[in-house]
């Protein structure tokens, strides 16, 4: 189905709507990465304000007036033309990252010590951005929670580092391994809830159990289809601390020989091991990396979970047909081409380890 038959996008910038645009590309990259949007042909003479930091909020409309828009950011390039200008927008967190963010120094005299990372965002967050009396909320912390296990920022220090690669770079330590067949590991997402975005972090969905948040079948939603198969690492080699090196190996390599690296502040041989045999289990959904386009459940977050259906008689079925995971999406709208959506399914970025072959 054309999409542009039931999409009826509306643009705002700072509440005052734009009526006249060409399209615009809204691109979710996932794996705790800043989402953005890029508006095209915004006429010139309809625009009376400044626009630079100024707040961008697009609204599907797929089928009915949406409540929750399917952007929400701050404007931070303006490309003008002779007669129409485009404008990129980034969401809220780009206030807190990159190089127009204001670095911080945590040291012996000013730190979190006795925090969680969770803590940290939300004190940073509270005192250091929102900080017009509550008149304007520039990042909401509705939604934001604490990791299992918390992550502890004692004795955390750094010198001019910018606020959100902190807290990335530190969640990539957080691991639940309460089921050390399926660990879970966690990502920094955005939640609008139709009056300003939250920062979440969020936890690994299992594949196994949780309920479909959108079924896709090549009668009801795909437009097009495309996969590669990866090979999952079967070994690890493992480095801790003073020269502690470990190997793990996963069953009998049956899959073949690859392996990949990695290294922490592991203080003995079996902790070196034990940590190899989670990040080879951590792996284990990223089998497969799909590529689906679609052309509805536009509003699917990153880490939802989804349901694909192929027909049984096209080859790979069975590993088609089964529950996936979004690890990002792109929306591209056009005037005369309607809406579509890419999803990306399973394959995380690497970010802890490095293949080795």
């Amino acid at each position: 189905m054309n999409q542009d038959t039931y999409s009826k996008p509306v643009i705002y910038i700072n509440d005052t709507e734009i009526v006249e645009f060409e399209g615009f590309t809204i691109n979710h990259p996932g794996n705790s990465q800043i989402n953005s949007a890029d508006v095209k042909g915004i006429r010139k003479d309809l625009v009376d304000f400044t626009l630079m930091n100024q707040e961008l909020v697009i609204y599907l409309n797929e089928g009915s007036n949406d409540n929750i828009p399917i952007f929400r950011g701050i404007i931070i390039q303006i490309s003008p033309g002779k007669t129409n200008m485009a404008v990129k927008a980034r969401d809220p967190r780009a206030i807190i990252s990159g190089k127009n963010a204001f670095p911080i120094i945590i040291d012996d005299n000013n730190n979190y010590d006795g925090k969680t990372l969770t803590q940290f965002i939300h004190t940073f967050i509270d005192e250091e951005i929102n900080t017009d009396a509550g008149l304007t909320t520039k990042i909401g912390l509705d939604y934001l929670q604490e990791t299992n296990p918390s992550l502890l920022m004692k004795g955390f220090r750094t010198d001019l580092a910018v606020p959100y690669q902190i807290m990335q770079d530190s969640l990539r330590q957080a691991l639940n391994i309460d089921d050390v067949e399926n660990p879970k590991d966690f990502e920094i997402i955005m939640i609008d809830d139709g009056v300003k975005a939250n920062i979440a972090i969020q936890e690994k969905k299992d594949l196994e159990t949780t309920v479909p948040s959108v079924y896709y079948d090549l009668l009801d939603g795909i437009q097009s289809i495309n996969y590669t198969y990866s090979a999952l690492p079967t070994f690890a080699l493992i480095k801790g601390e003073e020269n502690i090196q470990a190997t793990y190996q996963d069953g009998n390599m049956a899959t073949g020989k690859k392996g990949i690296t990695l290294s922490g502040p592991y203080d003995s041989r079996a902790v070196a091991e034990f940590a190899g045999m989670i990040e080879i289990a951590r792996q284990k959904d990223n089998k497969l990396d799909i590529t689906l386009k679609v052309n509805k459940g536009f509003h699917v977050d990153i880490g939802s979970v989804v349901n694909v259906y192929i027909s049984d008689n096209v080859n790979d079925s069975f590993e088609l047909s089964k529950n996936h995971r979004v690890v990002g999406k792109t929306i591209s709208y056009g005037t005369s081409k309607g809406a579509s959506m890419t999803l990306k399914l399973n394959s995380k970025p690497m970010r802890i380890s490095n293949f080795v072959n």
